[in-house]
């Protein structure tokens, strides 16, 4: 059985309102494991857009969220880097994962 997690994100900065006050063109979440990356890109876009990944299987991941600049700089990461994340199966509909990411400039 498996899991799907949704991913909410913004900018860690009140000054920061937009993609462009960050020079961020892309956003980029991955999910790693022993065995497996699941990568999500999504253009930055001001609407903060959500991640969502489904039938994520049961296991431990690191949670990795960057912003990057149009020469695929990072520019912004999860401000705690990589996040522990351990996933357990059957958490779906309104039970899925649920996290959210402050991005703060590297």
């Amino acid at each position: 059985m498996v899991s799907d997690i949704k991913i909410s994100w913004e900018f860690d900065s009140k000054s920061i309102v937009s993609c462009e006050d960050a020079e961020v063109t892309n956003i980029i979440a991955s999910l790693i494991s022993d065995t497996d990356t699941l990568s999500e890109e999504t253009p930055c876009d001001n609407s903060f857009s959500t991640f969502y990944f489904y039938d994520v299987s049961a296991g431990n991941y690191e949670l990795l969220l960057r912003g990057l600049d149009s020469s695929e700089k990072t520019l912004f990461e999860n401000s705690e880097d990589t996040q522990e994340l351990t996933v357990e199966k059957g958490l779906i509909g309104s039970d899925i994962i649920s996290i959210n990411i402050l991005l703060k400039e590297k």
